[in-house]
């Protein structure tokens, strides 16, 4: 099973998650306004032992989590053998959201083509295989987007 955990407004687009096949059975999400909030409620998550992933997305949340939340969550996953995954809004100029993060990842949308968009996934950081990795793979966008 995975967790959502949402520390801002509004929630992930449903039809997209389907879309690349998340169960929406096995799926528990939990919104809160705060990043620290949203890292708590991380931390009774992982401790539960139930999830195999737990997300948390603080794409415009407000403040920073504390780096002692942050170090718990950390040692949660790897005890309980969960993956621990974080969205955030920051640059590949900006620091990241901690010294413990194992493997920072930057995504993007690129122009296509005439009427395509490529989504792209550039690693910054990976303290096992070293950063400079991508992936890209191309799309047709929405109308809007063309």
């Amino acid at each position: 099973p995975v967790a959502w955990v949402r520390g801002g407004r509004g929630l992930f687009y449903p039809p997209d998650a389907e879309r690349v096949g998340v169960c929406w059975e096995g799926l528990a999400v939990v919104s809160v306004g705060e990043a620290a909030a949203a890292c708590r409620a991380a931390d009774k998550l992982l401790r539960s032992g139930a999830f195999g992933l737990v997300v948390v997305d603080l794409m415009g949340a407000r403040g920073r989590p504390p780096q002692p939340l942050l170090g718990r969550l950390q040692r949660l996953a790897e005890v309980h053998e969960s993956g621990l995954l974080f969205l955030t809004s920051s640059s590949s100029g900006e620091p990241s959201l901690s010294s413990l993060v194992s493997l920072r990842v930057e995504a993007r949308w690129e122009r296509a083509e005439a009427r395509g968009l490529r989504a792209a996934a550039v690693v910054i950081k990976d303290k096992r295989r070293g950063p400079g990795a991508s992936v890209a793979e191309d799309y047709d966008g929405p109308m809007g987007l063309r």
